[in-house]
């Protein structure tokens, strides 16, 4: 979901859930608390990246922080997978987005200079 209220990007319990990522691996010292949707929740707020690729095959890669759901018990756990990942202001500013909603399209073109970050730790 594309949310311009949102500052940062966060993927859902269910798309972490998904790609197998290793809670083991976040830092605990990265755990913030976010209100936004769902209330207040925390998440661990870790380095990511963004790669985008053009109707070229030309691949842009850059960095962002990704929020990271921490995971809930029970009923709470079940209340996260309800909610969507979030694409956040930290993209879509750094980004020429185009929404054409006659299509039902949505069209990102990377910012100039993207290229691949030094030192991305490996979560999955």
């Amino acid at each position: 979901m594309i949310d311009t209220g949102a500052d940062n990007t966060t993927l859902s319990l269910i798309d972490v859930e998904r790609m197998g990522l290793d809670y083991r691996r976040l830092r605990r010292d990265s755990l913030v608390l976010v209100q936004g949707i769902a209330g207040e929740q925390l998440f661990y707020q870790e380095e990511g990246i963004v790669m985008l690729r053009d109707e070229d095959a030309k691949t842009y890669v850059f960095p962002i922080n990704v929020h990271i759901p921490k995971r809930g018990e029970g009923s709470r756990a079940d209340r996260q997978r309800q909610l969507p990942s979030i694409l956040g202001r930290d993209i879509i500013n750094q980004c020429n987005i185009r929404i054409n909603f006659h299509d039902g399209t949505v069209e990102l073109e990377a910012p100039e200079g993207a290229k691949l970050p030094t030192a991305i730790r490996r979560l999955l």
